[in-house]
């Protein structure tokens, strides 16, 4: 079992250090990230749009090769029948 860390204490048991960035690093960073969530929030509807075309073409694509595959067991199932 793994001794649980003391408060106030780092991973090897010494004092705990925080190294942060300067502010105006942080402030641009949390801009940067807040665009890009923006950004997505702003695409969101267009790319579950594509997403759900896609899935849409899939099924049509799907249908279209379940029939031919049909038609093509009956046709040899005719056939089949025809040379008994």
């Amino acid at each position: 079992m793994s001794p649980v860390p003391l408060p106030g204490r780092g991973t090897f048991g010494g004092p705990a250090r925080y190294i942060g960035m300067p502010q105006h690093e942080q402030q641009e960073r949390a801009e940067r990230l807040f665009k890009a969530r923006e950004q997505q929030k702003a695409d969101a509807p267009q790319a579950m749009a594509e997403y759900h075309a896609a899935i849409q073409r899939t099924r049509e694509r799907t249908e279209e090769l379940r029939q031919l595959r049909l038609a093509r067991e009956a046709r040899e199932a005719k056939k089949q029948a025809r040379s008994r």
